[in-house]
């Protein structure tokens, strides 16, 4: 990545990585060079940087817990990459939920892809194409809960009253699409408030030690998981 960018001129970086940066030579390349990282968000499991990050596992109970409250019992899961350290966060907060009231765990139930609608889409397909089918859905993010959505309601199956959908993110798109989303809410504006300071506090203090700080999510309850009991 040196090739490409002016390190000279750089005093530091603040780096949210992506599904596809399992590799990390690159971000090492750059801090032997002398310039400080902090990550935001998405952070690599093999750099020793300051991060500043969401509390995903907690996240992801208060969904399932939200789900199991409103009258929900077979909640599958359609998660992101394995690689990253938040798709698997969000993987174990969606366990602990079922494990805490005592709701099982079906393997056939819980699939990893891409964060993109369509995968959301294909993955409620997968779902559907089990003998014994989910009552609610907790996806990884708001694009795969919408994917999801739709493809519920192609199959003509009642958004809330017969499936539950919970996302995670807070998109735009959430309000947008009918029904409304339940989601839970990133607190994006602080993580970039933090990650700045921090990454500030490095540039100033060449020695500080890396730190991580761990910012909590908000459950935003919609209609996607308003169940109406007859």
């Amino acid at each position: 990545i040196a090739k490409y960018l002016s390190l000279s001129s750089i005093d530091g970086l603040l780096i949210c990585v992506t599904s596809e940066s399992y590799k990390s030579n690159h971000l090492k390349e750059i801090m032997d060079f002398g310039i400080p990282i902090v990550f935001f968000d998405r952070a690599a499991d093999l750099i020793n940087t300051s991060k500043v990050i969401q509390n995903d596992f907690e996240g992801a109970f208060m969904a399932v817990e939200h789900l199991v409250r409103n009258g929900y019992k077979n909640i599958a899961h359609i998660g992101g990459p394995l690689n990253l350290s938040f798709t698997k966060e969000r993987l174990r907060g969606y366990l602990f939920g079922l494990k805490k009231y005592n709701l099982p765990v079906r393997h056939d139930w819980i699939i990893h892809s891409e964060f993109t609608q369509l995968s959301g889409s294909h993955d409620t397909k997968k779902l559907w194409a089990c003998k014994n089918k989910p009552d609610a859905i907790f996806a990884v993010n708001d694009r795969k809960a919408i994917g999801a959505i739709l493809e519920l309601k192609e199959r003509s199956i009642e958004i809330g009253k017969k499936v539950g959908v919970v996302g995670f993110t807070n998109d735009p798109m959430s309000v947008i699409i009918s029904p409304s989303l339940t989601t839970v809410e990133e607190p994006a504006l602080e993580i970039g408030k933090k990650s700045c300071e921090l990454l500030l506090k490095h540039i100033s203090e060449r020695n500080l030690i890396p730190k991580e700080i761990v910012l909590y999510g908000n459950l935003i309850v919609r209609e996607s998981s308003s169940k109406k009991i007859d």
